[in-house]
């Protein structure tokens, strides 16, 4: 919990694991869970773990996506008998469009009596543009004021005298920085 709530906000998390969590179909867990779990009902870790993604918003992804029962499975009992989805996929809720599908894969030997978790998530990646400098807004509202609107003439006058008075020879130069100032 401690980690998970010391990572910055806006980092994407995931969280992966064998949680021995039994997560089932119950409705009113709907906004945390899928609707395509192996299971009915939840166990007790299932619920402490709805519980600790509903209290920061995360959603589980692994009972998001409907698959044939044997791609749901994640741990096969040593007889063969019975088969438990209890290794989940967790990533906070705004982020949580970005996994693609979530299944197990059967086929890989790993020597272990849980199967491989497949994940596909897409990364969406921000560019950050060398950004132009803004430029300075007018309040044009201003203008409708006749004082300020006043004011405003008479300061672009004296622009316009000044740069007359530097010694500007030619109209065109004249023109330019009037255009300038305005």
């Amino acid at each position: 919990m401690e980690v998970y709530d010391g990572a910055p906000k806006r980092d994407i998390k995931i969280i992966l694991g064998d949680f021995n969590a039994k997560i089932g179909r119950e409705v009113y867990y709907r906004p945390t869970i899928g609707k395509y779990s192996l299971h009915e009902n939840s166990n007790g870790n299932g619920t402490r773990v709805i519980d600790f993604a509903a209290s920061r918003n995360i959603v589980v992804s692994s009972t998001y996506f409907e698959h044939k029962n044997i791609h749901k499975a994640t741990w096969e009992s040593p007889d063969g008998r019975t088969k438990n989805q209890i290794d989940h996929v967790l990533i906070d809720g705004r982020h949580c469009s970005n996994v693609l599908d979530v299944r197990s894969c059967r086929g890989p030997n790993i020597d272990s009596d849980h199967h491989l978790v497949k994940v596909v998530v897409r990364d969406r990646i921000s560019i950050q543009h060398n950004r132009q400098p803004t430029l300075e807004r007018w309040d044009v509202e201003k203008l409708q004021n006749e004082e300020i609107k006043r004011q405003y003439l008479e300061n672009l006058e004296g622009k316009i005298i000044s740069g007359m008075a530097s010694g500007q020879p030619n109209v065109n130069d004249a023109w330019n920085q009037i255009r300038r100032n305005v």
